[in-house]
């Protein structure tokens, strides 16, 4: 058992690092944090001050991650649409989509 779980937390790691850049620079660019493995799940939050971009990574579907925009509004939260990319897709691709999701948050309540 130990074993597949290694297994797994090296795969985990690897997808992640394939993006990482990206993730960051988007963040960077949007001026929202990064939270590596959110609850120690094979998620990466970039946090914003309106809400925040999931980007999930699955076992079942290990060469694709899964991006969906959250954020409050009205006392609920909200989810935006599942957006999926695949490492066959250029980075650029990438870009767009946390450039489009970022950007889709509400402004935070000041």
């Amino acid at each position: 058992m130990a074993g597949n779980s290694w297994d797994r937390m090296g795969r985990m790691e690897a997808a992640f690092e394939s993006v990482a850049p990206v993730l960051r620079a988007a963040a960077r660019a949007a001026g929202a944090r990064v939270e590596e493995y959110v609850q120690e799940d094979p998620v990466w939050r970039l946090q914003a001050p309106a809400g925040s971009v999931d980007v999930a990574w699955s076992e079942q579907a290990p060469d694709a991650f899964e991006l969906v925009s959250i954020w409050r509004e009205g006392g609920q939260i909200r989810r935006g649409e599942v957006r999926r990319w695949t490492i066959e897709q250029p980075a650029s691709d990438l870009e767009q989509i946390l450039s489009e999701a970022l950007g889709s948050l509400p402004e935070p309540n000041r």
